[in-house]
């Protein structure tokens, strides 16, 4: 995955980098510093700049009036005086992970964050002109300016990537479990369908023996019940055959009767 902010191993702004990346002359720490020490007293001014901007932002929805915007102005003050006296020290960037994080949470863009830090820096250089009369000096601090509000951005812009990204795979490892689950669980319907199906062949195929053996039986039975009509169709024909016997026998004698009584009329 290609990296458009780099940072350490652990995910944490590299802050380092992004000093040997933008501080040119490798003097910006100091000229920083020395820059603050002129302009430390617009500060609450910097921080309802960065807050009136911010307000303008159509993300935005709460109210903000010039008390809200003070109170707010005040919290963030320690924040921009550590980024001007340490802009080497890495405790400013981890504050700015929070800021960060809240914003997003709330389901505002980064732009919101980055038009109030633009907002601050015009106030920052408004507060230099008045503070600064010397054309070189002006020249060398809003080189200095431009170079702390880089490493800002780049700073915030690390964090929003950072953050979005641990949400995106969180939520392509729950989708993940989920379809695993779901994967599973048919696994498990399958192979208690099997089963149910495997008994009931088990039970189909004792029930085609047993009809089996009963039709053997039926077909045993009927044979036996044709041999015995074809016995009793025999034991008839001789019956019949006996009794057209003795029916001629009968017709024989009566004849023989019949001819004895006319010879005995005659005599």
């Amino acid at each position: 995955m290609a990296n458009v902010v780099q940072g350490t191993s652990n995910g944490e702004y590299d802050l380092a980098r992004s000093l040997r990346l933008y501080d040119t002359h490798g003097d910006l720490p100091r000229r920083s510093l020395e820059l603050w020490a002129h302009i430390s007293g617009d500060a609450k001014e910097m921080a309802r700049d960065f807050w009136r901007r911010y307000a303008q932002s159509p993300e935005v929805r709460d109210n903000f009036d010039e008390s809200k915007i003070d109170q707010l102005a005040a919290k963030i003050v320690p924040f921009i005086t550590s980024k001007f006296e340490r802009i080497d020290n890495p405790s400013w960037t981890e504050q700015a992970q929070g800021y960060v994080a809240r914003a997003l949470s709330s389901g505002l863009t980064l732009s919101t964050l980055l038009v109030g830090i633009n907002a601050e820096t015009e106030a920052a250089y408004a507060a230099l002109r008045r503070a600064v009369t010397d054309e070189e000096d002006r020249v060398r601090f809003a080189r200095t300016l431009s170079e702390i509000q880089a490493i800002e951005i780049d700073c915030f812009i690390h964090h929003a990537i950072t953050i979005t990204r641990k949400e995106s795979e969180a939520a392509q490892q729950r989708q993940a479990g989920t379809f695993n689950s779901r994967v599973l669980g048919v696994v498990n319907d399958c192979t208690r369908e099997s089963e149910e199906l495997r008994g009931q062949a088990v039970q189909t195929s004792s029930a085609a023996r047993g009809m089996l053996g009963k039709t053997s039986e039926v077909a045993a039975a009927a044979e036996q019940s044709a041999v015995a009509m074809r016995e009793a169709a025999q034991t008839a024909a001789g019956l019949i055959r006996a009794i057209e016997d003795a029916r001629t026998e009968v017709e024989i004698a009566a004849g023989v009767a019949t001819k004895a009584g006319d010879q005995a009329d005659q005599a």
